[in-house]
């Protein structure tokens, strides 16, 4: 019994700490992108890492599966520069479309 105790509160805790860490996400499917600009392509394997960077921005970019396996990433033309910052940031190449 005294065994099972640690396990179990490791288990609550864990699971705890990894539901704080779910966003909600600023752009879904039902998000109107007309006029949105493409600013680059990432790989599929660096989506996930790059949304989460757009989104703790404050950013609402849509990343495209169409182009697998590279993803376009699209944004409103308002967030088009700061977007490129990032991007240039962790290296990405930059490209308005």
């Amino acid at each position: 019994m005294h065994l099972l105790r640690p396990i179990l509160l490791a288990s609550i805790v864990g699971l705890c700490a990894t539901s704080c860490l779910h966003v909600t996400p600023l752009v879904t499917s039902d998000t109107d992108r007309t006029g949105w600009v493409k600013v680059t392509t990432v790989a599929a394997v660096g989506v996930a890492k790059m949304k989460r960077v757009m989104n703790q921005e404050g950013i609402p970019a849509w990343f495209d599966a169409s182009g697998y396996p590279y993803y376009p990433v699209t944004v409103p033309p308002e967030y088009r520069d700061r977007a490129a910052q990032i991007l240039t940031k962790k290296g990405y190449r930059v490209v308005f479309e």
